[in-house]
């Protein structure tokens, strides 16, 4: 009876033992696998690394990335050969979202346990994505990860975002005069021909930035909702009569913070009693736009809206 008990005891001991190191084992196990951020603006291509960091030793390994197929389109996957040549089974039909990776090499005896660039995918911002932080989600098949002793792998994930940004610098270029009303508040005249509605005449307005590298995204509004204005600086009287506006650009950074504006008058008339009922001060004959820089705050955001004037 004794001797039971004392081969009871010993095989109490045993499972305790190889539990504890099971316990162990498990608990050393690891690693992330997460996708890094990148930025860029809209119908550009970015890349976005899949990378495998603290790589536990794996043989076998499943995923999927998910994305947001309104504001970006995936064009390619590349294998970043972690887990040596040959051994990548990627969807081939690269619309399905989420997309699914695969490696597989049943037939190693070893582990590989190199860190680094899991894959590549490589995104279009589709052109109409609007600015902000669009989410790329690593999402992991627990099952499906496993070393060469065939022992399923923990690995933990962390999910990545491409940030969009819109165009901070305008599409002014060479030597064409421009006037500019800097930080000072003016007015631009349109006179539009008395025989044509007002909406047939527009006003395209530019601006520049100082120290707006955080902007990722303008915003323009209008103070008349008949004086619209779009999100590409383009001033349009939609109304019958002459009327004047004041139009607002602002920069503003990924968490929504205004961090530079910029306001001017936008008037449009026919006649010259019609400019002098709205009160059109206008810069036309104002300072010429050579260095902006000259008002330049340090550290402070700044943006001079323009107009494109040609002389001669």
């Amino acid at each position: 009876m004794k001797r039971i008990n004392r081969l009871t005891a010993l095989l109490t001991a045993l499972i305790l033992i190889i539990s504890s190191s099971v316990i162990y084992t498990s608990a050393e196990t690891g690693g992330l696998l997460s996708a890094e951020n990148v930025s860029g603006k809209a119908g550009e291509t970015v890349a976005v690394p899949i990378i495998l960091s603290d790589n536990p030793g794996i043989i076998a390994i499943r995923l999927s990335v998910k994305y947001d197929n309104t504001k970006l389109k995936l064009l390619s996957a590349e294998d970043g050969g972690l887990l040596g040549q040959g051994h990548a089974l990627f969807c081939n039909d690269i619309t399905i979202d989420p997309y699914v990776l695969l490696w597989e090499d049943s037939l190693s005896t070893t582990d590989y346990t190199e860190s680094g660039t899991l894959a590549t995918l490589t995104f279009e911002i589709l052109k109409d994505a609007p600015a902000g932080n669009t989410e790329i989600e690593v999402i992991l098949d627990s099952d499906s990860t496993f070393d060469h002793d065939l022992e399923l792998v923990t690995i933990n994930t962390a999910d990545g975002y491409v940030t969009i940004k819109n165009e901070v610098v305008p599409p002014v270029t060479g030597d064409d005069p421009l006037i500019s009303i800097g930080s000072r508040e003016g007015t631009f005249k349109k006179k539009v021909q008395w025989w044509k509605p007002y909406s047939s005449a527009d006003m395209q307005l530019y601006y520049r930035s100082i120290n707006c590298d955080d902007a990722v995204r303008i915003s323009w509004s209008s103070s008349n909702r008949r004086v619209e204005v779009d999100q590409g600086g383009r001033v349009t009287n939609n109304g019958l009569f002459s009327r004047k506006a004041k139009i607002t650009v602002e920069a503003i950074d990924k968490d929504d913070n205004v961090i530079a504006s910029s306001s001017v008058y936008v008037a449009f008339y026919k006649f010259a009693f019609q400019k002098k009922r709205l009160k059109v001060d206008s810069v036309s004959d104002g300072a010429v736009f050579e260095n902006a820089a000259e008002e330049e705050t340090p550290g402070v955001g700044t943006l001079y809206l323009i107009e494109r004037i040609l002389f001669g």
